[in-house]
C-alpha cells in the first residue's frame, strides 16, 4: 500500500525507505528528495486513481535520458514505476515503465 497524492509536490522522503508506492489523485510534481544517499536505488509506483487524467512532473534534481522527462500513462487505474538511482543528494537518474496493468 501507499499514500494517495493530492494536487501539489509529492516530496519522497528516501530515509523511510527504497521503494514507495503512491495512488495519484491530482496533478503532481515528484519533489527533490529528502534524505537521499549517494547509490540508493529503488522504486516509485505511481498509479492512476480511477479517474486517471493525472499528470506528474519532476522537481530539478531529477534527471532522465536525453534531458526528457518521462511520458506517464494517464489512463484511469494505470501503474506507471520510476525506477531511481542517487547519484548525489541534488542529482537523481531516473527511467519508467509506464501503462502497466
Amino acid at each position: 500500500a501507499g499514500s494517495t497524492l493530492a494536487a501539489g509536490t509529492y516530496a519522497p522522503n528516501f530515509g523511510a525507505g527504497l521503494n514507495f508506492h503512491n495512488v495519484v489523485a491530482g496533478n503532481i510534481t515528484i519533489g527533490n528528495p529528502s534524505n537521499a544517499k549517494a547509490g540508493q536505488t529503488g522504486l516509485i509506483v505511481l498509479q492512476q486513481d480511477t479517474t486517471g487524467g493525472r499528470t506528474v512532473a519532476f522537481g530539478s534534481a531529477w534527471r532522465f535520458a536525453n534531458g526528457n522527462a518521462p511520458s506517464i500513462n494517464t489512463a484511469a487505474s494505470r501503474t506507471n514505476v520510476i525506477a531511481y538511482q542517487v547519484l548525489h543528494s541534488g542529482f537523481v537518474i531516473g527511467s519508467s515503465i509506464a501503462g502497466l496493468v
